[in-house]
């Protein structure tokens, strides 16, 4: 059964990780959705990607920038300032999911 840590929530979701399995679950408005670990860095990717080709468009709140998923029949769609934020939550959950990383001890 999973028993989460959260890394990092805020107004518009939240990122937590599993203590047994290992997945990351990241909420975000009404969508939430379970990584891998290089999934979750894979998909941070994305949408940084595709932030940076959409970033400058001149209507930030319409809902134009598609995310393909690994089930072909379902896309998230966002707008620009969405993605934005999404990337935020992603990066800070990232952030303490390395941090957590560098202070683990072994039980060695």
């Amino acid at each position: 059964m999973c028993g989460y840590k959260t890394l990092h929530n805020n107004e518009d979701g939240y990122v937590v990780a599993c203590h047994c399995c290992g997945h990351i679950q990241v909420a975000f408005g009404t969508t939430a959705m379970s990584f891998t670990r290089e999934q979750f860095y894979d998909h941070i990717r994305l949408v940084d990607e595709c932030y940076k080709v959409h970033c400058l468009t001149a209507f930030r709140d319409q809902k134009n920038v598609t995310i393909p998923t690994v089930a072909r029949s379902l896309s998230l769609i966002y707008s620009v300032n969405e993605l934005k934020r999404l990337l935020k939550l992603m990066i800070n959950g990232r952030n303490k999911l390395e941090h957590d990383k560098l202070f683990r001890f072994h039980d060695n």
